[in-house]
């Protein structure tokens, strides 16, 4: 092989390389996999679409991936909070069978 031929192989190498790879409409950012998770989304599925974010297309932009704060949205929150009142409410025994136990 010639030299020429090698110079301009590795030339095209470096042009394909200077270029960042093309991004998906939606990257999935470490906020964006939290709020999908709040959202109802199964874990496993939300982390390891950030993590092929992190470890592969998005490589060159890790700072971007982790910037945003993790937020709960209030809606989480009072369904959370809801969800803990019935919890305590099944766990407390009604009156009418705490009256007849006493009596």
């Amino acid at each position: 092989m010639k030299f020429e031929t090698l110079r301009m192989m590795a030339q095209d190498y470096a042009d394909r390389h200077k270029e960042p790879p093309s991004l998906p409409a939606t990257i999935d950012t470490m906020a964006y996999a939290y709020q999908r998770i709040c959202q109802g989304e199964d874990p496993w599925t939300a982390v390891g679409d950030f993590s092929n974010a992190w470890s592969g297309f998005a490589k060159h932009i890790r700072p971007d991936l982790v910037k945003e704060p993790l937020i709960k949205p209030e809606q989480t929150y009072m369904k959370s909070s809801a969800m803990l009142v019935r919890k305590k409410s099944a766990c407390t025994e009604p009156e009418s069978i705490q009256d007849t136990a006493a009596g």
